[in-house]
């Protein structure tokens, strides 16, 4: 690509940006490993395992795992225990000898492809949202069985990059004023000095996991908002210069004479006037606020994947985990491409350099030795038999073995039209073209963090699970980790906005191989702690084991689902345990303080994290059975250290809005059953009372089949309800009060004199037995459980105590029944049973 120089613009001096920023100090890369970060010292705490004892506090602990992984070159966040085997030896054996997601078939045509044409990351240092996209692509294809040809697919870079880097933070309109403001604050002269910010690996789980992105490229296409393109012009001297111009102004240039390129759309440009002065064009690439959280499809799991090389805790090289490489192939195998970090000779495409040391003339990348990322790729296929020789010279510097990865860049290519051509000079040649791709050894020495995605493919046309509740909208680096021998565990509490049916929990999982323990609990005004046992109510427990680390969601099934009410309490803990070393583990997001940055558009060097964590949202129980409030928490650590920002835990809770039933009036409805069938066991039928003596009560056939009916559909709702009113399938207010409107009768009094009583029982022909006076359809009888027990007792032995006030009421019905039923008998002489 073409590098700084001073060019016309019509009558303008143009100077191309420098402004590709890193956060690794000793890199001018756009990307951020944790690797590097861990090797300048800069993130203190992506922490190692720390099991201490009880009487350490939980902050000491993370401090302490900080400390100790400063000082370990070789720490892997997401690597298998010692010994560990999550690959089933069976699956490894069944890896085929080369893949490539352009080929699924392996038929040599290219058709079925599920990867996307390649793209052109400039004029920013956006290289890991272009990666994030191709993984997400290719994930999204392979699921829905559709090519890349046939879809078009194409997913929006801008808006993961916009969003991540939003002025403000998060907007209140997309999370509310509690949680407004968080994330990344752009306080700079610069409005695009975040797009050359960098990218670290935990970006994308807790981006999309928030429910931000992706979205297609045509609702935030990758483009500054005047349209104005940087562009290639060579006038009708001959004279080659660089010009920022619009659609309008190519055309008069054309119109003078001018061949006019468009090379990429602008970003931040220093310009000299045509008087000879200074000038700034600072585009626009922002994406509006309601488009911030916006997505087409919703994250089920990010897979984090572990680290393929193996260094030592001073740095040194140890060779490659292929366990690790084998999770790779697994996963392209699957269809999901897989994204990287690693170092590349230059980390932007209009970077030159005159010492290819890792990439040669083949377009085949080693890194021989051990270094921190600064590029992000997507691998999207390998190659066992390529041959080590291919790369260096072939006799110096080689790889241990055999065997490559297919990546895909994001430096454009030869074949594609503007934006996305670039130079067109990057990449392996395919009839005379470069396509964009290389190959990289399964040995290099700096990959790092590969990560995949898996979305819920139903959810582009099924979008009923529209209610979320979650804290964590800080875009965070990693999560600081630590471990206890004994049980420790990690909550959210929420206030239901709304009643919805809470269907699927998600949650960030710290090690491969962990399984992931969930119960929710329903909690009263007083509760003060999840479990508190004397103010909350478990409703649910499930638990799912995951091969890898990162953001997971389960779905439950229809019988677990849970009715969640409009302003209800409720809390979702989470306990993981990895089943590789038997330990406990929790993760808590974190991200820097402060953000560093190069740009040559403001005097300010430095974007501000800021995390919102309000009493009483997320807290962490430990071993002893205690709660910690994370405002504690992160309090005691940013007291101790004011670089670290620390969120609310990742815990997340997902529904379908509801119109549940309040529990007051599903109580009132089960209190008005078993009034009625009171009623309907000391009430006679008769046509005109005539037959009835007036000391009982009577109704019409009619009323009385009527009355059973209303029964009948009263009870229907009351099962759907569940025991305790919870069940997901509980009915609707609507039905609830169109039940209890339902279960009305009226009694009358009889007409016979009583003192004209007989023992003749042809006087009551007309009137049903007992067994049969609650069934009029003609179904088989039914008995009480005991005989001396009332319709009331009965249902009350059934239910059991549901509150003060219904057990009350319904002995004091008993007894009213009791004496009714006396009064009958005493009248009739009684009645043959």
């Amino acid at each position: 690509m073409k590098s700084n120089h001073d060019v016309n613009s019509e009558g303008a001096m143009v100077k191309r940006s420098t402004n590709h920023v890193s956060r690794i100090l000793f890199s001018a890369c756009a990307v951020l490993s944790l690797t590097a970060l861990l090797t300048c010292g800069l993130l203190a705490t992506q922490t190692p395992t720390v099991a201490g004892a009880t009487n350490v506090s939980l902050t000491e602990k993370l401090l302490a795992a900080a400390d100790q992984m400063i000082n370990n070159k070789g720490y892997d966040p997401y690597s298998y225990a010692e010994g560990a085997v999550s690959l089933a030896s069976d699956e490894v054996s069944s890896l085929p000898e080369k893949y490539d997601l352009r080929d699924p078939n392996g038929d040599g045509d290219r058709s079925d492809s599920v990867v996307t044409s390649v793209k052109l990351q400039n004029p920013w240092g956006t290289c890991w949202a272009f990666a994030a996209m191709v993984a997400c692509e290719t994930s999204i294809l392979s699921d829905a069985g559709k090519t890349a040809a046939e879809t078009g697919l194409d997913l929006s870079e801008l808006q993961l990059a916009a969003a991540v880097f939003r002025s403000d933070g998060a907007p209140a309109s997309a999370v509310g004023e509690a949680q407004a403001g968080e994330g990344i604050h752009n306080n700079t002269s610069d409005p695009n000095a975040g797009l050359d910010a960098g990218g670290v690996s935990g970006y994308f789980s807790s981006v999309f996991g928030a429910g931000i992105g992706p979205v297609l490229e045509s609702s935030a296409p990758y483009k500054n908002a005047e349209g104005i393109k940087l562009c290639t012009a060579t006038s009708p001297s001959g004279e080659v210069q660089t010009m920022v111009l619009t659609d309008e102004k190519i055309k008069q240039k054309e119109a003078e004479g001018y061949k006019i390129v468009p090379d990429y759309w602008a970003g931040n440009t220093k310009i000299t006037n045509p008087d000879g002065s200074q000038g700034t064009l600072i585009p626009t690439w922002t994406i509006s606020d309601d488009l911030w959280n916006k997505s087409i499809l919703k994250l089920e799991n990010s897979n984090n994947l572990p680290n393929t090389r193996k260094l030592d805790s001073d740095g040194k090289y140890l060779g490659t985990d292929m366990q690790a490489v084998s999770a790779i192939k697994s996963e392209l195998t699957s269809g999901r491409g897989v994204l990287i970090f690693f170092c590349a000779d230059t980390s932007l495409p209009d970077e030159e350099t005159t010492d290819p040391r890792y990439i040669n003339e083949k377009w085949a990348h080693y890194t021989y030795e051990p270094k921190s990322g600064n590029h992000v790729v997507t691998i999207v296929g390998y190659d066992d038999t390529y041959s080590r020789t291919n790369f260096g010279d072939g006799v110096n510097n080689l790889p241990e073995g055999d065997g490559a990865w297919i990546v895909k860049n994001s430096w454009g290519a030869s074949t594609n039209e503007f934006p996305n051509k670039g130079d067109g000079d990057w990449g392996i040649e395919e009839n005379g073209e470069h396509t964009g791709y290389f190959y990289l050894s399964y040995y290099d020495q700096s990959i790092t963090e590969p990560q995949t995605f898996d979305f819920d493919e139903n959810s582009y046309e099924n979008n009923s699970e529209t209610h979320v509740d979650q804290y964590d909208y800080m875009a965070k680096d990693t999560n600081l980790r630590t471990s206890e021998d004994t049980k420790i565990s990690e909550a959210n509490i929420y206030t239901a906005s709304e009643d919805f049916a809470l269907s699927s929990l998600a949650c960030d999982v710290a090690l491969p191989n962990t399984t992931v323990t969930y119960d929710v609990y329903l909690l009263d005004d007083q509760a003060e702690i999840p479990d508190d046992e004397s103010h909350s109510t478990k409703v649910l427990t499930t638990e799912a084991t995951f091969t890898y680390g990162g953001y997971h969601r389960v779905t439950l099934d229809a019988t677990s689902q849970v009715a969640i009410r409009k302003g209800q309490r409720y809390a979702v803990v989470t306990t993981q345990k990895c089943n590789d070393d038997g330990k406990y583990y929790l993760a808590i997001p974190y991200c820097e303080s402060t953000i560093e940055i190069h740009s040559e558009f403001t005097t300010d060097k430095t974007l501000t994290v800021e995390a919102k964590i309000n009493e009483g949202e997320s807290m962490v129980g430990l071993s002893n059975g205690n709660w910690e409030d994370m405002t504690d928490v992160a309090a005691e650590i940013k007291e101790k250290n004011p670089t670290f920002v620390c969120d609310n835990l990742s815990i997340k809770s997902y529904g379908v809005p509801g119109d549940f039933a309040t529990k007051d009036s599903l109580t009132s409805l089960k209190l008005k059953v078993a009034e009625a069938k009171a009623a309907l066991d000391t009430t006679e039928i008769s046509a005109d009372g005539s037959d009835i003596v007036s000391t009982e009560q009577w109704m019409t056939q009619a009323e009385y089949d009527a009355l059973n009916v209303a029964i009948s559909n009263a009870e229907e709702l009351l099962s759907l309800a569940g025991e305790d009113y919870n069940a997901a399938t509980s009915p609707t207010q609507e039905k609830v009060d169109a039940a209890l409107a339902a279960l009305t009768w009226e009694t009358h009094a009889g007409t016979k004199d009583g003192d004209d009583d007989s023992d003749d029982d042809s006087d009551h022909d007309a009137i049903p037995n007992d067994e049969g006076r609650n069934n009029p359809a003609g179904k088989d009888a039914k008995t009480e459980t005991e005989g001396t027990k009332s319709p009331v007792q009965a249902s009350l032995a059934k239910t059991g105590d549901d509150t003060t006030t219904l057990m009350t009421a319904a002995i004091a019905m008993t007894i009213a029944s009791t004496i009714m039923l006396a009064g009958s008998i005493a009248a009739r002489g009684g009645r043959k049973e």
